[in-house]
């Protein structure tokens, strides 16, 4: 075998609607427009004018300036975000090259800051941040949320901003109150029990995370909530049962997802949970690791264009002719890494290159499925602008004494890893590994600053895990 075929059915290889990380509001704009003051025309020089005004009236009120001024400048800026506008000149208060979008959010919390029970102004946050927050705000913002909640507001947007911040940035006494609130007033059930699951999981709390996970999917009623369900089965169902899946009635969801569950745990002899359990320690190390940020104008024209994915068999021969052998990058919230990781979790052994300066640098990763070596490589490269990304590239599945000729599997198979070939068969998070190699660590994008990658947790698994 050869490993795109692998990736081919792990990696869904069958095509299919792109999924958006949750958080994502198809009608954010909608909900942009609905809450702040509109000019009365829409179109660029219009909205420019508009946010000029507006800057202009927070400047000249220096001292004096209020809550509300700084909260309808935030939506001036948000409205030129909605339609992609170019921010090189910059604003009052706004450095040039600075997003609409960073602008916007920067105004609300000013608004803020100057009038905290502004509900217009933190919904408006919650708007513009649920899926765009970068970890280092998340405590700000968790704080924000759970100031308003605990004064009363149950704004949707807030509810659900309050409690994804929450898990997320490990506050998990305001997941609960955000969560239960949401819950209490029939808001959003979906969204919040998904976070409530991911919160037990955090809490080892297996059986619990498991059912308030199983209870979300039979919550799932309107489309956006069978999405915030979707982005999580698609990391673990096979083409097959995502077909079957989107054929499920509203009453069996429930039911068909704890089926599903129940059977990658009894088919790898686990303790029950243990592979919900290992879907979200995969997400809690990616999203801190290789999460990607990638301006809203650029999303689309990421996701669409395919990496030619050169498969090779062990004797080192190209095998172009599967069909497999092109990956489609469909999901930009991961890089390539990410990817890799949430399907197979923490690699065996991993190989970095020392470059010299201005060459590319190279991870390879070797996992042992069943006995069986599997080979991926990755390539650093400027995938937004930034540098430290990496895109798939080569790849190598199965075994033989071929393997020793290959240069991927005979690098590998020399070095020491840079963490243990131990195994994890816990049923909760998997336990971190102290790396003992000096080999420099590549770096993944965040919102266009670096960040180095941390040593990868161990994670249990067999060749069925999905």
């Amino acid at each position: 075998m050869i490993l795109s075929l692998a990736l081919g059915v792990l990696l869904q290889a069958t095509p299919f609607t792109p999924m958006e990380y949750p958080g994502a509001d198809p009608a954010l704009g909608e909900q942009v427009r609905a809450r702040c003051p509109l000019p009365t025309t829409l179109n660029r020089v219009a909205l420019v004018a508009n946010e000029e005004r507006l800057a202009g009236r927070v400047r000249d009120a220096r001292r004096a300036v209020t809550g509300a001024q700084w909260r309808d400048l935030a939506c001036g800026r948000a409205l030129l975000q909605l339609i992609d506008a170019p921010s090189a000149r910059g604003s009052h208060e706004m450095s040039p090259g600075t997003s609409w979008g960073a602008g916007a959010i920067d105004a609300a919390l000013r608004a803020l800051a100057l009038s905290p029970s502004d509900e217009s102004a933190i919904a408006l946050l919650a708007l513009l941040t649920t899926a765009n927050a970068e970890p280092e705000e998340l405590p700000r913002l968790t704080a924000l949320m759970r100031t308003a909640v605990d004064s009363g507001v149950r704004i949707p947007v807030v509810l659900r901003a309050c409690s994804d911040f929450a898990v997320r940035s490990g506050d998990g006494a305001s997941a609960h109150v955000c969560a239960d609130a949401g819950l209490r007033a029939g808001i959003d059930s979906t969204w919040h029990l998904l976070r409530l699951a991911r919160q037990a999981f955090l809490e080892g709390d297996s059986l619990g995370g498991v059912a308030h996970f199983i209870d979300g999917a039979g919550a799932a009623r309107d489309s956006l909530a069978q999405l915030d369900v979707d982005w999580h089965l698609q990391w673990f169902l096979s083409p097959a049962e995502r077909a079957a899946w989107s054929e499920v009635d509203d009453s069996s969801r429930a039911t068909w997802v704890r089926d599903r569950l129940i059977e990658r745990d009894v088919r790898d002899g686990r303790p029950p949970g243990s592979r919900l359990a290992e879907h979200f320690a995969r997400l809690e190390h990616v999203e801190k690791n290789f999460r990607l940020s990638i301006p809203a104008g650029l999303r689309e024209g990421a996701r669409s264009s395919s990496n030619s994915f050169q498969a090779y068999d062990l004797s080192g021969n190209r095998a172009d002719t599967t069909r497999w052998n092109e990956y489609r990058r469909w999901q930009v919230d991961f890089d390539d890494r990410g990817v890799i990781y949430m399907r197979f979790g923490a690699p065996d052994k991993v190989a970095v290159n020392a470059p010299k300066p201005g060459s590319q640098a190279y991870m390879s990763w070797r996992y042992d499925v069943d006995g069986t070596p599997m080979f991926v490589t990755f390539g650093e490269v400027d995938h937004d602008g930034s540098a430290g990304a990496t895109t798939l590239m080569t790849g190598i599945y199965g075994r033989g004494s071929a393997a020793s000729t290959n240069g991927a599997a005979a690098w590998l198979s020399a070095r020491k890893p840079t963490c243990g070939s131990r195994r994890s068969r816990s049923s909760g998070y998997a336990r971190p590994i102290v790396s003992t190699s000096a080999s420099p660590r590549p770096r993944t994008t965040t919102r266009h600053r670096a960040r180095r990658q941390s040593t990868p947790w161990r994670s249990s698994r067999s060749s069925g895990i999905r």
